[in-house]
């Protein structure tokens, strides 16, 4: 997703909530913000992923970039971070 398209996407959706948000707030009846509004919210994360998606499948994108999180990208010499409720076996160690 190119990044006028996440603009203007993101912009729509916010946009529509607002209206929705002053319907209730003026409480006008013709309006009908418990469908509305879940749907515009579901939409929101929608287009997030499709924006974070982008990047996603283009990993060597920023050439040099080395996070913890990637145990194959990691900087020599360091572990990779322990995940929370990772399996241990006998002596601390991941099985």
């Amino acid at each position: 997703m190119s990044r006028s398209v996440f603009i203007v996407s993101v912009g729509v959706v916010a946009v529509l909530l607002l209206r929705q948000i002053t319907a209730v707030t003026l409480e006008r009846h013709d309006t009908r913000p418990g469908l509305v509004i879940p749907l515009l919210m579901c939409l929101s994360v929608l287009v997030l992923a499709a924006a974070y998606y982008g990047p996603a499948k283009q990993p060597d994108e920023f050439a040099g970039l080395r996070t913890l999180a990637d145990p194959a990208r990691a900087r020599p010499g360091r572990r990779a971070p322990r995940v929370a409720g990772a399996a241990r076996g006998p002596g601390g160690q991941p099985r």
